[in-house]
């Protein structure tokens, strides 16, 4: 899946700024809502997923290999705990290999954010 954030952040591996409307960044990638995921299921694909990232990172970034599996470890841990409150978001391809992207609402219920692993992207210039 590719995040197009045009002249949002100068350093293309900081997201400085939080999206502002992230239902919005949903319509641009013509995403589409997978609900087919059990805990189970998404635990298995997570642990894939973050095992394809850090190799990808080992390679390119290594640097980036120990924080990323830190905090994504951590945010993991977050997400199985809540996992009823998540809607799941894959790109219109059904790619397996991509990112499964997660929406939730704030405490307001009103507020959606997603969830994107920073290092999971792929960043391009408008």
């Amino acid at each position: 899946m590719r995040l197009i954030l045009g002249q949002m952040q100068k350093d293309p591996q900081v997201l400085s700024e939080p999206l502002k409307n992230p239902v919005k960044v949903q319509k641009i990638q013509k995403l589409m809502h997978e609900t087919s995921f059990t805990k189970e299921a998404y635990e298995k694909y997570i642990k894939d997923y973050m095992k394809s990232i850090k190799g990808k990172l080992e390679e390119q970034r290594p640097e980036r290999v120990k924080p990323f599996m830190t905090r994504a470890t951590k945010q993991i841990k977050h997400i199985l705990a809540n996992f009823k409150n998540y809607q799941f978001i894959i790109g219109e391809n059904m790619n397996p290999d991509c990112m499964v992207t997660l929406l939730n609402y704030r405490e307001d219920g009103v507020t959606p954010y997603m969830i994107f692993f920073k290092d999971g992207l792929e960043m391009e210039k408008c």
